[in-house]
């Protein structure tokens, strides 16, 4: 049941892209054929971008926005059009992704190779991502970040109201859900190395990546520092924690800033409303 079609493109020596097009571009199918006119995709995209390498970028329309995927010359997808959006990057021979934001999981590009991996790249080698991971950051001192994805209970209205508030609760008013919890889909943090083993659990709500064999690492709001063996160097107390040079970092607690130390625990106390930097 593939449409007439009206629109031929040229992709290489054995494949054609071939479609039927309308005013409006989202009613738009594309498909690819073979030299003999034989079907080998599906006709399910609004459009076929071919790449300089052989694969080709596709649309699929979708409410509210489009998605993208990638699929070879001879019709086989290798990227699911699952995603916010896909741009290819030639240096890495790979593309680089975005997923769309479900519920509060907080979703970063990443980059998925010819065959679809996701992968992170540490200098000249390139790390295969473990399935489990949703996403992950590339290598400094060693270590990766990445990201998984859990799902927790908590309730509807975490944030205290104003009781004299009029919010509506329209769950409850259309559906009739007296329930005062839902499942929500989180994501937490770890780290892997350039083997794909995980060496830090992904136990953390944000982690920056390391930096002199150091991350800064939060977990139910509250700031501290690891090093590269997982060992918690600075304990989780600290509202805000920043860098100031290798070993010294500003802390701030109950809005009040200090300095504090990796070797010396905390040398100017937190009675600052705010602390610059280091100068020469």
């Amino acid at each position: 049941n593939l449409p007439k079609c009206n629109n031929v493109r040229y992709y290489s020596d054995n494949y054609i892209v071939v479609g039927e097009t309308y005013p409006n571009s989202s009613s738009n199918r594309f498909w690819i054929i073979d030299r003999h006119g034989t079907t080998i995709s599906k006709a399910i995209y609004n459009e076929i971008n071919v790449l300089d390498n052989g694969n080709a970028i596709v649309k699929v329309s979708h409410y509210p926005h489009p998605k993208y995927g990638v699929i070879s010359s001879n019709g086989i997808e290798i990227i699911s059009p699952e995603y916010y959006s896909l741009q290819y990057i030639q240096e890495q021979n790979a593309f680089l992704a975005d997923s769309e934001q479900v519920y509060n999981v907080e979703t970063k590009p990443h980059y998925i190779d010819n065959s679809g991996n996701t992968v992170i790249f540490n200098d000249d080698a390139t790390v295969i991502l473990p399935s489990k991971y949703i996403s992950g950051r590339s290598f400094s001192n060693g270590l990766a970040a990445v990201a998984e994805e859990y799902k927790t209970i908590e309730e509807k209205n975490k944030k205290d109201k104003d009781p004299f508030s009029f919010d509506i609760d329209w769950d409850d008013i259309l559906f009739g859900d007296q329930s005062k919890e839902r499942e929500v889909t989180k994501t937490r943090y770890g780290f892997i190395d350039v083997n794909g083993i995980e060496q830090i659990p992904c136990q953390y709500d944000a982690v920056t990546d390391f930096k002199n064999f150091l991350s800064v690492v939060t977990f139910n709001e509250l700031k501290g520092v690891i090093n590269t063996k997982g060992d918690v160097i600075v304990s989780l107390e600290y509202d805000d924690i920043l860098f100031l040079s290798d070993t010294l970092f500003k802390v701030k607690k109950n809005n009040l800033w200090g300095v504090l130390s990796i070797t010396d625990g905390i040398i100017i106390p937190l009675t600052y409303l705010s602390i610059g930097g280091i100068s020469e």
